[in-house]
């Protein structure tokens, strides 16, 4: 099952043991759209993984999760939910007697409240903390920490899933374990590359991986910067009989899209530098030269077909090139270039 499931009315307890997770590119959020979400039996041992549970409501206890059994949680999220009752209220976010294990994991920004007492707003219970877990409010724990997410909404997924982004700054940024990621995980719920490689402190041997559901891996979400340095050549320009070599160093931002499944990625620049022409005859006041410099601007995109996470097959660039070199014409050179080749990742 993918996308974004929205309750219509609270499920029924779970009293069997059950896995609950979105492996591969089965991408999942779980929106409770005012109902409690999952309520586990005493009977019941539930492993869940990759998931982002929110909206969450109920008029008593744990409105994400209210767990009696043993419950094991492993890179999800659980956020904005709410549980509020005239009496006692507790574990706005898990509400367990049971037994309850966290790895990489959100459990903050979720609320209690009531005409009672109201306390441990995300979660209520001492849990096993396997490390790489953002949580706060939960019982032996004083300090409450805001989450710093994104609000339920599209972050990079195509239309059908809803997730919970870590913003600038949150203290889920580089906070989870590589050694708590199943194997055969490579990338998040969006489809992206689950170990981030611009923060502070990273190096390939040691990627750096955020806690939750969700992974922010580029410094601007979909948008990063590149430099690229090209040559042309043209024996006969126009039919003259002269020729022209050409060299273009430009740079600026590229924005690329990755489709859900994590392999097919298109990309748009904007770039901007310089061309170098030579070999040439370039008109000036004081007579002919060989070699000229200009400004350059090169606009275009390509597709990238991804084969493993680090090489990709660019199966088509498309680029127009505009550079101002003299040629006792118009003095503009206006170029389409096309190409193909391979891309490598490092990372």
């Amino acid at each position: 099952m993918t996308g974004t499931i929205t309750l219509a009315s609270a499920l029924p307890a779970i009293t069997v043991n059950m896995e609950i997770s979105g492996p591969g590119a089965s991408r999942l959020t779980v929106n409770g759209n005012n109902n409690q979400v999952f309520a586990i039996a005493g009977s019941g041992t539930v492993l869940m993984t990759g998931l982002t549970i929110a909206n969450g409501i109920t008029a008593g206890n744990g409105s994400a999760i209210a767990n009696a059994g043993t419950l094991h949680v492993n890179d999800c999220n659980f956020s904005n939910n709410a549980a509020s009752s005239s009496s006692q209220t507790i574990g706005g976010g898990i509400a367990f007697a049971g037994n309850l294990s966290l790895a990489n994991s959100i459990v903050a920004g979720n609320s209690v409240s009531g005409s009672g007492t109201a306390a441990n707003a995300d979660i209520y219970g001492n849990y096993t903390d396997k490390g790489g877990n953002l949580a706060s409010n939960s019982t032996g724990i004083s300090s409450t920490i805001a989450p710093k997410l994104s609000a339920l909404q599209y972050n990079g997924a195509g239309a059908t899933l809803q997730t919970l982004i870590p913003l600038p700054g949150s203290r889920a940024i580089c906070a989870g374990k590589l050694s708590n990621i199943p194997a055969g995980f490579t990338t998040d719920e969006r489809g992206f590359p689950n170990t981030n490689t611009i923060y502070t402190g990273y190096s390939p041997g040691s990627p750096c991986v955020d806690t939750g559901a969700e992974i922010e891996g580029r410094f601007a979400r979909n948008w990063g910067a590149v430099a690229e340095v090209a040559g042309v050549h043209n024996g006969n320009i126009n039919s003259s009989g002269v020729g022209l070599d050409m060299v273009t160093a430009v740079c600026g931002p590229r924005y690329t899209r990755t489709m859900r499944n994590g392999k097919y990625a298109f990309f748009g620049q904007a770039l901007g530098g310089a061309a170098v022409g030579f070999d040439s005859v370039f008109p000036a006041v004081t007579g002919a030269t060989t070699t000229q410099a200009s400004p350059a601007i090169d606009l275009g995109g390509g597709l990238n077909i991804a084969l493993t996470p680090r090489i990709a097959v660019r199966a088509i660039e498309a680029n127009w090139l505009r550079s101002t070199l003299s040629n006792a014409a118009s003095n503009v050179q206006n170029n389409l270039r096309l190409g193909a080749g391979i891309v490598f990742r490092l990372r």
